[in-house]
């Protein structure tokens, strides 16, 4: 929310602030790491070198989840705010069966807060704070959590 990353975001570092009151991002501080030149190009160097590889789907993700399996890590991003009725209050549980033992789901809650059914789960974003503090946009609530 504005309140939080005024009192404690430098502006410098702020993808946002910087968008809101100089038009652009002028400071490297303030770029968020899927923009980073570096990143982008080791990550380039890595595909290059036939140490990774990039698969990309087109399915509704529900669908997805059920094909891959034994998911350690789920970003859902901001998705979930846009949810509604049945989806809202279940999706969790649609990829819980999915997830690997210990399996993190992390959720990013831009507009609202949707309000999902989250039984098996462990809230585990305390464990995180410091992470989602350097967060250059921290325009997002995030929440992470853990299968139990």
């Amino acid at each position: 929310n504005f309140d939080s990353m005024y009192r404690n975001v430098l502006s410098r570092e702020s993808f946002f602030m910087q968008l809101i009151f100089l038009g652009q991002v002028r400071t490297p501080e303030g770029i968020p790491i899927e923009a980073d030149k570096n990143i982008f190009y080791n990550v380039k160097k890595t595909l290059q070198e036939g140490n990774g590889k990039v698969h990309l789907e087109e399915k509704n993700i529900f669908s997805l989840v059920k094909e891959i399996n034994d998911i350690d890590f789920f970003s859902f991003s901001d998705v979930p705010s846009y949810f509604t009725g049945e989806t809202e209050k279940n999706f969790l549980q649609e990829v819980r069966p999915c997830l690997s033992e210990g399996g993190v789901v992390v959720l990013r809650y831009y507009l609202r807060i949707c309000e999902a059914d989250e039984q098996g789960y462990e809230d585990v974003t305390d464990s995180y704070k410091e992470l989602i503090r350097k967060e250059k946009v921290q325009m997002y609530k995030v929440k992470v959590l853990k299968k139990v």
